[in-house]
Protein backbone atom coordinates (compact mmCIF):
# COMPACT_ATOMS: atom_id res chain seq x y z
CA UNK A 1 0.00 0.00 0.00
CA UNK A 2 1.48 3.40 -0.78
CA UNK A 3 1.09 5.94 1.21
CA UNK A 4 -0.92 8.27 -0.30
CA UNK A 5 -3.31 5.13 0.05
CA UNK A 6 -2.41 4.66 3.96
CA UNK A 7 -3.01 8.57 4.15
CA UNK A 8 -6.62 9.09 2.50
CA UNK A 9 -9.48 7.66 3.17
CA UNK A 10 -12.57 7.71 0.87
CA UNK A 11 -16.31 7.64 1.32
CA UNK A 12 -19.78 7.63 -0.63
CA UNK A 13 -21.75 10.38 0.34
CA UNK A 14 -25.05 12.19 -0.51
CA UNK A 15 -24.16 16.01 -0.33
CA UNK A 16 -27.19 16.34 2.23
CA UNK A 17 -25.71 14.71 4.70
CA UNK A 18 -22.03 16.48 4.55
CA UNK A 19 -21.90 18.35 8.28
CA UNK A 20 -21.23 22.02 8.71
CA UNK A 21 -17.73 21.10 9.32
CA UNK A 22 -17.18 19.31 6.14
CA UNK A 23 -18.89 22.23 4.33
CA UNK A 24 -16.94 25.14 5.86
CA UNK A 25 -13.62 23.53 5.16
CA UNK A 26 -14.54 22.49 1.31
CA UNK A 27 -15.07 26.54 1.46
CA UNK A 28 -12.17 27.32 3.12
CA UNK A 29 -10.33 25.28 0.32
CA UNK A 30 -12.04 26.40 -2.33
CA UNK A 31 -11.41 29.86 -1.18
CA UNK A 32 -7.64 29.58 -0.82
CA UNK A 33 -7.20 27.64 -4.10
CA UNK A 34 -8.08 29.83 -7.24
CA UNK A 35 -8.33 26.78 -9.67
CA UNK A 36 -11.39 25.91 -7.55
CA UNK A 37 -13.40 28.70 -8.30
CA UNK A 38 -15.52 27.31 -11.12
CA UNK A 39 -19.57 27.29 -9.89
CA UNK A 40 -19.36 23.86 -10.74
CA UNK A 41 -16.91 23.29 -7.81
CA UNK A 42 -19.88 25.58 -5.38
CA UNK A 43 -21.55 23.78 -2.43
CA UNK A 44 -24.40 25.36 -4.33
CA UNK A 45 -24.38 23.39 -7.38
CA UNK A 46 -23.89 20.31 -5.26
CA UNK A 47 -26.96 21.06 -3.50
CA UNK A 48 -28.93 21.51 -6.60
CA UNK A 49 -27.34 18.35 -8.19
CA UNK A 50 -28.23 16.39 -5.12
CA UNK A 51 -32.13 17.19 -5.10
CA UNK A 52 -32.22 16.86 -9.23
CA UNK A 53 -30.57 13.65 -9.40
CA UNK A 54 -30.55 11.80 -6.23
CA UNK A 55 -29.21 8.33 -7.73
CA UNK A 56 -25.63 10.20 -7.98
CA UNK A 57 -23.36 8.93 -5.91
CA UNK A 58 -20.32 11.34 -4.40
CA UNK A 59 -16.75 10.72 -2.95
CA UNK A 60 -15.47 12.01 0.12
CA UNK A 61 -11.48 11.86 -0.10
CA UNK A 62 -10.27 12.93 3.04
CA UNK A 63 -6.92 12.68 4.59
CA UNK A 64 -6.19 10.92 7.66
CA UNK A 65 -4.54 12.97 10.80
Amino acid sequence: MSSVQAMTSVETVCPSALDEEARSLWRSFQSADPSLASPYFSLGFLDALDAARRDTPWRLFARKA
